[in-house]
């Protein structure tokens, strides 16, 4: 492992859905794909921001990535870190 890292992960993920018609929802059923993972969650307006374990986090994006691919065409945006608080 490396110095910073402690085991933890933070990952900010931002899905955008493209041609729903309830871009809502869309991002409602992302959560909860999110939220379904021992993570710790914080939702904003324009994100969600995880923290936890590496595997977790790795585990919830492909989860999120491969039950998404199957009802929506989207971009999902990530960015990791190592360093938490």
């Amino acid at each position: 492992m490396g110095a910073f890292s402690q085991a933890r992960m933070t990952c900010e993920v931002r899905f955008h859905p493209f041609g729903v018609r309830d871009v809502d929802a869309a991002v409602d059923e992302a959560i909860e794909i999110i939220a379904s993972f021992d993570l710790k969650l914080s939702t904003g307006p324009l994100s969600t921001v995880v923290k936890g374990d590496p595997a977790e986090v790795f585990a919830m994006l492909r989860t999120l990535y491969e039950r998404m691919e199957e009802r929506h065409a989207f971009t999902l945006d990530v960015t990791l870190s190592n360093y938490c608080e």
